[in-house]
């Protein structure tokens, strides 16, 4: 029998094939750590098993920090008897001082899932700032001496990005261009394993005060940050795009924000934005500097802050409209927005029935005034919702067009609702607020215009030709 490099074998002393090959294979890959699970222990799974893996994986991706990840004692489904096999009995996730997490190196008892370990420490976490391909990762776990199975990688590739993983670009090669990768998932997982040299990780090890500079940015983007992200790039990112779906579109775009604001807003808006790039080296050229510090984290703060006051300024754009148009239609002093439109609506004398005849958003426009004081609504929600009726849009999708739009079609609304009102006017005393209303608030522009004598003049003569 030829093996192990051609050398000549001979089986005469009683073993059979499979136990000489048994310790062939040992000897070769003396690192291969014992985990006993048939469903990914193999080099291709089962269509039923790869479900059963991804499963699990999106568990360790969404539950890392959770007791047992999750999976409750009785749970018996595969994707949790993965997670027994692979990840609790080899000890590399389990309770320890108080909390459940992933193992340190130096506390995993075999050596050698600590060898396996160590490797996936070693490139999530390096000492020095890299950028590696994936397919060097896979390589140095599946050749000799640690020779994992394919299955197996998946999990231990995504095992070791929560355990490590702490300031991290994840990118894939599209089109010629290495792409940051915005949202990682199960498929995602298995496509690094699948086709790995299209997928590489830069990561940068902080210095505690740079740390401490980014925590700054993020806190300044969500409040409290979620400490089961691990990767504060990722927490930065994910918190930078919440941030902006809360922000006018004025507010990447508005020249006159700031300084701060003018030397952010070009970055934020290119089309492949890349987070990591941003942080460490975007951010401390527009002031000069090599490395992210201090002024850098600065810069942001006081951008986000300048990008903000856009988002301030359209809500109160529309507010003022609405104040504007609602006081207009109304007699008497010039009142809150909400009081003003829950007024304007009190005088209508629409019933169920007629209201049943306006159009959609002259209709939702009425409905909204008359709830307008209620205790849950704001200011700002009121003309959010007036917005969404009006223009189809939230105040954070306003641009430049969307202040002169608002106010054409919330002039319009308010004239059809009158005009449908007025001719709803029957003698009753269902009408009388109405038709004093529209007279008053007329008087009061006329008065605004031409002064007091000369509408009272007005108005005289025309009582005196009605009653003639």
């Amino acid at each position: 029998m030829l093996a192990g490099g051609g050398g000549r074998h001979f089986l005469s002393d009683g073993r059979s094939a499979g136990e000489f090959l048994s310790g062939l294979f040992e000897k070769r890959f003396k690192q291969t750590p014992c985990i006993r699970n048939e469903q990914v222990v193999r080099r291709k799974v089962s269509p039923t098993s790869r479900s059963s893996r991804k499963r699990c994986v999106l568990s360790i991706l969404e539950k890392s920090g959770l007791p047992e990840l999750g999976y409750e004692e009785d749970n018996s489904s595969a994707d949790a008897s993965i997670y027994r096999t692979v990840l609790a009995k080899t000890e590399l996730y389990g309770y320890s001082r108080g909390v459940w997490k992933w193992a340190d190196v130096s506390s995993v008892k075999d050596p050698k899932l600590r060898r396996v370990w160590g490797i996936l420490q070693k490139f999530f976490c390096p000492s020095t700032e890299k950028c590696q391909n994936f397919a060097d990762l896979l390589r140095d776990l599946t050749v000799a001496p640690v020779g994992l199975r394919e299955g197996l990688l998946p999990l231990l590739v995504v095992a070791g990005l929560q355990a490590f993983g702490r300031c991290l670009a994840l990118r894939e090669e599209i089109d010629g261009h290495w792409r940051y990768v915005h949202d990682i998932d199960a498929s995602l997982v298995e496509r690094i394993c699948e086709q790995p040299s299209m997928f590489t990780l830069a990561s940068k090890p902080l210095k505690t005060v740079q740390r401490k500079h980014l925590e700054r940015m993020i806190s300044r983007l969500v409040g409290e940050i979620d400490r089961r992200e691990p990767d504060l790039v990722r927490a930065f990112y994910d918190g930078l795009i919440k941030w902006q779906d809360g922000l006018p579109a004025s507010a990447l775009s508005d020249p006159n924000l700031g300084e701060s604001a003018s030397l952010i807003q070009p970055l934020l808006k290119k089309r492949n934005f890349d987070p990591f790039d941003f942080i460490f080296r975007e951010l401390p050229e527009k002031r000069g500097m090599a490395t992210f510090n201090e002024k850098s984290a600065k810069l942001f703060v006081f951008a986000v802050s300048d990008m903000e006051h856009a988002g301030q300024r359209v809500a109160k754009d529309a507010e003022e409209i609405a104040r504007e148009l609602l006081n207009k239609r109304i007699a008497g002093p010039v009142r809150p927005l909400r009081e003003a439109a829950s007024t304007w609506a009190e005088t209508l004398p629409l019933d169920k029935k007629t209201m049943q005849t306006l159009d959609h958003e002259v209709r939702g426009i009425v409905s909204r005034a008359r709830t307008a004081c209620h205790d849950l609504h704001t200011d700002v929600g009121f003309v959010r919702a007036l917005s969404g009726i009006l223009l189809g849009i939230g105040l954070e999708e306003w641009d430049k067009k969307s202040a002169t739009r608002f106010r054409e079609c919330l002039e319009s609304a308010l004239e059809k609702a009158e005009r449908r009102a007025l001719e709803s006017v029957d003698g009753s005393k269902r009408s009388d607020p109405f038709v004093r209303n529209r007279l008053s608030s007329f008087v009061d522009q006329l008065e605004a215009c031409v002064g007091w004598p000369k509408t009272k003049k007005h108005l005289e003569q025309i009582l005196r030709g009605r009653a003639s």
